[in-house]
């Protein structure tokens, strides 16, 4: 079997046996380097052109042809003149790869050791490879030193290639595997076992089977040879076939224990001269007095240090230097990772002196970014002290609540009240208004009050845990976790229209908008009712942190129709009523969307009020349509004011589990809501679904 041409190999001579065809012709023009690229250079170069006409210049204003400083042709008299037997002897003791090189180096070389008589050279280089196994019967000892030694694809001469198909005597780049190789056709399947298998697999699906690949060529080739044949020709076609894909076979699996085995020795030696390097660069780098930053940090990453070379004096003092500059940039980070873990004990340390309550602590980055405190930690000292921040530690009460003041005054400056007003009220009393609404920048879709914003996930950047098992702890940071010391970014903003919804609410209860809080409006818990959806017999019923979701999907039915305010406040007994019809629909069906179509043309002619009593006492809502009430009623969750500053993450509980995890972790056997726990902001609910009203009971005519 001949060996596919390299493009960038030289030239192949007219016979049928391939690129490296040893044959008795020593003439010069058959070795001559003939690629792809020359090839259309010589026939471009063939074409008739109308050429230019060449200007006439005067021979004294010539200048003088330049002459080139290479001397051509001095290696080709060298070798033609040197006796063969000494030439063969030094030929000898190279390796394959070393004679493939030189018979691409030029035609002179090339001449010499593609000739049939130079098979010894070729057989001799190839013994003084350690356990590679013999040349096989299919291919030359050319041949077969290009394909065990040879980086090239054998389609299209890309370099760097690793793969090798031994079976198919190839190698082939991973373009040139997914169009060259292929399945038999369908049909085709007896002529399998006469055709080598290439080692590349195909897999269609995940739990597909795997087919075998084979060389398409070879596929087309056995196929025209057998359907020329008939009868005991083919038969004797076949056993032969099926003979020498069993010896093929056995040779590949030979050759690729050796490759498998010569990469591992290779890999071995690299190792070892690596860690020979590393060794010589640490005794050095000890001489400068770099031993103690050594014992924190390992060289053996480092691009200089790991790389399988020999370290001689010349190359030390090429990354000499820039070792140097790395190691004092290491060392400068491991300072302040010190500085800033004494900080965190420090800090962990008082937040655990503090009594449990629902006040807002800064997280270890929050206070880590602080003015006062940043240069403490973040300045090139090379000194590490745990006094230094005995004088913070003591002042750490007044530093928090500098920090809660800058932090409502960052939250102030975004309600857009007037500048009178603005002086006349503290930062807290227009953030605890219920017509101050926040979001996100991002999301935009949850609505936040203060100071529950505060407790947010999107505000302290702690990733939000279920897990009672596990509460989890502040880790010293070391090299590689160095701590960014900065805090999550600000993304929150003013919500204008859910503070306008909060105003018509407010408006609609007879309540002072300047005054009333968002925490007067929970324990109020009154009911509104949706005009500007409703339709004209029945309407939406809905809590007042419900109607600020509500109002942002919510589609006027009839737009013609001028509504001084969209939404109604229902009456006590109203109210008592709505929160039956709450619970008793939670308690019949409580993963539904509490949604319903409200058209008209759903009532029943017959019956004139299809919401009578003993409906609505066993009405039953059917996911049919999404009014931006959600889909699934959130679980309540509950986090622990004893170890919820402390802990990295937000650890969050229903009720029975934080009970538990009180009585456990804690010793509380009784705890009191405020002191011991919090309603969570990251995991409470929004509110009771809406429940379908008829107007006419709101006393709304139709």
């Amino acid at each position: 079997m001949a060996s596919p041409q390299l493009p960038s190999a030289p030239a192949v001579d007219d016979h049928d046996d391939g690129e490296y065809q040893l044959d008795d012709d020593e003439d010069d023009e058959a070795y001559a380097p003939q690629s792809r690229a020359s090839r259309r250079r010589r026939r471009s170069a063939a074409t008739t052109r109308p050429r230019k006409k060449a200007k006439v210049v005067d021979e004294k204003q010539a200048d003088p042809p330049k002459r080139s400083r290479r001397k051509a042709g001095m290696l080709a008299p060298l070798i033609t003149s040197m006796p063969l037997e000494i030439l063969f002897e030094i030929l000898s003791n190279l390796l394959p790869i070393d004679l493939l090189h030189l018979s691409w180096t030029n035609k002179a070389f090339r001449g010499i050791l593609l000739r049939r008589s130079s098979i010894v050279i070729w057989e001799a280089a190839r013994a003084q490879v350690p356990d590679l196994p013999e040349c096989p019967a299919d291919l030359n000892e050319v041949q077969y030193a290009n394909l065990v030694f040879g980086t090239h694809c054998h389609e299209c001469g890309k370099p760097n290639v690793r793969k090798v198909e031994w079976a198919l005597r190839m190698r082939l780049c991973e373009k040139c595997r997914e169009t060259m190789l292929g399945r038999i056709p369908f049909g085709e399947y007896d002529i399998q076992s006469c055709l080598s298998k290439a080692t590349t697999t195909l897999k269609r699906h995940r739990n597909s089977p795997m087919y075998a690949l084979y060389y398409r060529p070879h596929i087309d080739e056995a196929l025209e040879q057998r359907n020329a044949l008939e009868g005991a020709h083919r038969t004797m076609w076949e056993l032969r076939r099926k003979i020498a894909v069993c010896e093929t076979k056995q040779h590949a699996i030979r050759c690729e224990l050796w490759w498998n085995d010569t990469t591992d020795k290779r890999a071995t030696q690299l190792e070892e001269c690596r860690e020979k390097r590393l060794h010589a660069i640490e005794e050095r780098l000890i001489d400068l007095g770099w031993g103690e930053e050594l014992q924190y940090h390992s060289l053996a990453q480092n691009p200089h240090v790991r790389q399988p070379k020999e370290l001689t004096d010349r190359i030390w003092q090429n990354i000499r230097d820039p070792l140097v500059l790395w190691l004092t940039e290491l060392r400068k980070q491991r300072l302040k990772v010190d500085k800033f873990n004494v900080l965190l004990q420090k800090y962990l340390g008082y937040l655990r002196g503090q009594k449990p309550s629902c006040e807002v602590f800064p997280t270890i980055e929050q206070l880590a970014d602080l003015e006062i405190i940043k240069p403490l930690w973040v300045n090139d000292s090379l000194v590490v002290d745990p006094e230094s921040f005995s004088d913070i530690v003591e002042r750490l009460p007044e530093i928090v609540q500098s920090w809660r003041d800058s932090i409502d005054a960052r939250f102030a400056a975004l309600v857009p009240t007037s500048s009178k007003r603005r002086n006349q009220a503290s930062p807290k009393d227009i953030l605890s208004l219920a017509t101050t609404v926040f979001i996100t920048t991002e999301s935009k879709r949850e609505a936040f009050f203060y100071p529950d914003m505060l407790h947010h996930e999107e505000f302290n950047g702690k990733r939000l845990n279920y897990a009672m098992w596990y509460i989890g702890e502040y880790k010293l940071y070391d090299d590689t976790r160095v701590p960014c010391g900065d805090p999550p970014e600000f993304m929150f903003e003013f919500d204008v229209e859910r503070s306008s919804t909060a105003k018509e609410l407010l408006r609609a209860a007879g309540l002072n908008a300047r005054t009333t809080t968002w925490s007067d409006m929970d324990r109020l818990d009154a009911r509104f009712a949706c005009l500007g959806c409703a339709t004209s017999k029945r309407a939406w019923v809905m809590s007042w942190r419900k109607a600020l979701d509500h109002s942002r999907k919510c589609t006027p039915r009839v737009p013609s129709k001028n509504i001084e305010n969209p939404w109604y406040c229902l009456s006590i007994e109203e109210r008592k009523r709505i929160r039956g019809l709450e619970l008793n629909q939670r308690l019949k069906n409580p993963f539904l969307d509490f949604t319903f179509f409200l058209d008209d043309d759903l009532i029943d002619e017959e019956n004139d009020d299809p919401f009578d009593d003993d409906y609505l006492e066993n009405f039953v809502c059917t996911p049919e349509r999404d009014f931006g009430f959600g889909r699934d009623e959130p679980q309540r969750m509950w986090s622990c004011n004893h170890c919820r500053d402390v802990s990295p993450q937000r650890c969050l509980f229903e009720m029975e589990e934080l009970k538990l995890h009180l009585n456990s972790k804690h010793n509380v056997s009784k705890p009191v809501e405020g002191t011991d726990y919090m309603d969570d902001p990251n995991g409470r609910v929004v509110g009771p679904r809406p429940v379908p009203y008829l107007l006419k009971r709101l006393g709304i005519p139709s």
